[in-house]
């Protein structure tokens, strides 16, 4: 059942009287089902509402809508924006909210226009694509991040233009990776390690991109300004004594912290496991799926192990499926 998003009244003015109106409704669902909290669904379709009243003022008909009239948008009204409050106004925020609109309008049919990335970008882009899965063996959801920054970047840069790196100066890499300001630093630091992947993957051709790399702004990280990174001894034994106690799914908790404790797994491996991963006789478990797309062996401790099976033994429903899915046998 979709629920309905609350909009201010004058972002929702701004959607009312646009050519955006007839998808408003399909752009909440939208967001819904791919599970957005309510506050994101909120900017987001704020974010939408400033993109309309800039296509009414610009006198954009439907169809001249695309990438190219979001990239103009970011680049050449947001910076200077002095649309009324309330006003979505951060880079990060428009380009993320704008992405899901030009899903959504052509999952609708509308033929969106896009910018000559002429096939000169979308041949560059196809062979870093190709690179990534072939020979460095990415997963598909960061060839996809990577391939959408770096297509960014190529049309900022290039345009219609053909591709020369000799053209590009550490000057445009560094105003690329920082952005507007209000880019937040993980936004920053995570272009900076896309776009440095781009340029090892350029210098791989044989081009000389070492200093366009040095370029590349780096992002403060202080030391002890965070968490620390891991448990001391003492932290992991009263982690784990406080299984002791009475609660609900306890020994399916305590199997899946034993998994990250004992073999260093990431939370992601551990709700992938499946009991077939298990080898109970050579005493090893399997990690398939993995950010590097290759399957590994590892030891079975004794000790997880053993957590596992009571879990299975005395707490598991009858049931198949991810160890720690809701349909899994660590459910």
């Amino acid at each position: 059942m979709q629920k309905t998003i609350i909009l201010q009244p004058q972002p929702l003015a701004w959607l009312e009287d646009s050519i955006l109106r007839p998808f408003v409704s399909q752009y909440g669902e939208h967001l819904q089902r791919r599970r957005y909290a309510p506050s994101t669904q909120r900017a987001y379709l704020c974010c939408v509402a400033h993109f309309a009243h800039w296509l009414t003022q610009e006198r954009y008909d439907l169809e001249a809508i695309g990438q190219a009239a979001v990239l103009r948008f970011l680049s050449e009204h947001q910076p200077a924006c002095a649309c009324p409050d309330p006003v979505r106004r951060l880079r990060h925020e428009l380009q993320a909210a704008l992405g899901h609109l030009l899903e959504v309008l052509k999952a609708g049919g509308v033929v969106l226009q896009y910018p000559a990335r002429n096939s000169a970008i979308e041949q560059e882009l196809a062979r870093f694509d190709t690179h990534m899965r072939d020979v460095w063996g990415l997963a598909d959801n960061t060839r996809r991040k990577r391939c959408r920054v770096v297509g960014g970047f190529l049309v900022e840069h290039f345009g219609e233009q053909p591709i020369s790196m000799a053209t590009v100066s550490a000057t445009s890499i560094r105003r690329f990776v920082l952005g507007k300001q209000g880019r937040r630093p993980a936004t920053v630091a995570a272009n900076g390690v896309i776009i440095g992947c781009y340029l090892r993957f350029r210098s791989m051709s044989g081009e000389r991109v070492g200093d366009l790399k040095a370029a590349i702004p780096r992002v403060a990280h202080w030391r002890l300004a965070s968490l620390p990174e891991v448990l001391t001894d003492a932290e992991i034994d009263e982690l784990l004594s406080s299984f002791d106690q009475a609660f609900p799914s306890r020994l399916r908790a305590y199997a899946m912290v034993r998994c990250l404790i004992d073999l260093g797994l990431r939370s992601s491996e551990v709700v992938k496991l499946r009991l077939d991963d298990i080898n109970w006789a050579d005493g090893t478990i399997k990690l398939v799926g993995t950010k590097s797309r290759r399957a590994d062996a590892l030891p079975l401790p004794s000790a997880t192990g053993a957590a596992i099976a009571a879990y299975l033994h005395e707490e598991r429903p009858a049931t198949s499926g991810h160890i720690c899915s809701p349909r899994c046998p660590l459910r």
